[in-house]
């Protein structure tokens, strides 16, 4: 029988008879057979280079199919996982800004309120004949017109250039 040396690969070992046209390898092309079967015979010229056979693997077409929708699926869950977190952030700035909205809306009113308060206070001292009210409520309650009117118009403003 002939010495079976490693070929292409370890499931294919080419068989080499004593005297055939096909000559082993010497002992210093193999420096380990362990290694040899383990990564196979490196051949050297062009001839045995072709007469190295290949180790064809078939993959059927599905196998293909389900790995390439791997990446693509662990992609979507990512998209999907930040739009969610997007539009919950968007919530939340949305809800703050109809807050903040409201809140300066009664602040505004509570201003409002208070100078209507302090009008009719200063115009009921006003009428009481003992109390001596010198020029300062008067000063004082132009000065709080005028402060409720600015404001009356800075906001009408404020609405038209919201409209268009």
């Amino acid at each position: 029988m002939g010495k079976s040396w490693g070929g292409g690969s370890p499931r294919q070992a080419v068989q080499y008879h004593p005297g055939s046209a096909r000559q082993a390898p010497s002992d210093r092309e193999i420096d380990h057979p362990v290694l040899v079967f383990i990564f196979g015979h490196r051949p050297g010229t062009p001839k045995e280079v072709e007469e190295t056979e290949a180790v064809t693997i078939v993959v059927p077409a599905w196998i293909w199919a389900f790995v390439a929708l791997i990446p693509t699926t662990v992609m979507g869950l990512i998209a999907w996982h930040y739009k969610r977190r997007v539009e919950s952030d968007e919530q939340a700035r949305a809800t703050a800004e109809k807050n903040r909205e409201e809140f300066e809306f009664m602040v505004v009113q509570s201003t409002w309120a208070a100078i209507a308060l302090s009008e009719a206070t200063a115009r009921a001292v006003q009428r009481i004949p003992d109390a001596k009210c010198n020029g300062d409520m008067t000063k004082a309650l132009e000065y709080a017109e005028g402060v409720k009117h600015s404001q009356k118009n800075y906001l009408a403003k404020q609405g038209i250039r919201a409209l268009y």
